[in-house]
């Protein structure tokens, strides 16, 4: 290589080096403010409102387990924050991270409260059960409690126009599920099998949470949802009312003006 061209390559190099190290920087420091504003946010208040609005997710874009358990923790840790509102309109989403937050939810020191706005069906549901009080609108739709792997079979469209699935695969339900085919027997076997397991799981928490009989959690679970006035007298809710009753309620139980921070 030419004596100028290396100088070149070496003056490349160390930019780009220094690049990637600036840009590490800013995004370690940008994590660091965020995270001190959101702690010096929260010192400020003794109710905090966590807005949880669409679809319940592990992490990334919608109701993010991840972000939501972050809250939950600085919370718990805060002894200024007296009670935790989680603010519900969601259909549901992952069971993973509806767990997650409804295990959260149960195990915090503080008082914590679910108030379903416009719904709270499937996960969203999960979530709420958690709480120690839940509120619903007298418009909201609540339960959906159950388990789906539904899904679109695109193959006798395929076979319509001359499209035909080859199956190449190391094992007899490694292609499961594809759209492009059509279930087995033994392939919808085991996703039933799967799906049952999984609702089973669901009702238990539920049963857990709720302080509910198991087997009436068993004959709610058939994916159906409700009005606020079902599911108060099913035992799902505790009380019909919005956010504003479920702030007043909190200020009635910790004896004290509320003071409130609010989170997307």
């Amino acid at each position: 290589m030419p004596l100028s061209a290396y100088k070149k390559h070496r003056i490349f190099k160390n930019t780009t080096h220094a690049v990637c190290i600036l840009l590490v920087f800013f995004a370690v420091s940008f994590i660091a403010i965020r995270i001190f504003c959101f702690i010096e946010g929260i010192s400020q208040c003794n109710v905090l409102v966590i807005k949880a609005h669409g679809d319940i997710v592990v992490s990334g874009e919608g109701v993010s387990a991840d972000k939501i358990l972050e809250y939950i923790e600085a919370a718990d840790k805060n002894e200024r924050i007296k009670a935790i509102i989680l603010d519900i309109d969601s259909f549901g989403g992952s069971p993973v991270a509806g767990k997650e937050i409804a295990d959260a939810l149960r195990n915090s020191p503080k008082l914590t409260v679910a108030v379903v706005r416009g719904a709270g069906d499937s996960a969203a549901y999960m979530v709420a059960s958690g709480a120690k009080r839940i509120f619903a609108s007298a418009f909201s739709e609540v339960g959906n409690i159950g388990i789906t792997m539904s899904y679109l079979d695109y193959s006798f469209n395929n076979e319509s126009v001359g499209i035909y699935f080859q199956e190449i695969s190391s094992g007899e339900f490694k292609d499961i599920a594809n759209p492009d085919k059509t279930l087995t027997d033994k392939e919808r076997e085991l996703l039933l099998s799967f799906v049952y397991k999984l609702n089973d799981e669901f009702v238990s928490l539920v049963s857990k949470n709720r302080n509910m009989d198991r087997r009436k959690v068993e004959e709610l679970a058939d994916g159906s949802i409700m009005t606020a006035g079902q599911a108060l007298n099913k035992g799902l809710i505790d009380e019909i009312g919005s956010i504003q009753d479920a702030k007043e309620w909190v200020r009635e139980q910790i004896k004290e003006e509320t003071e409130i921070c609010v989170l997307d």
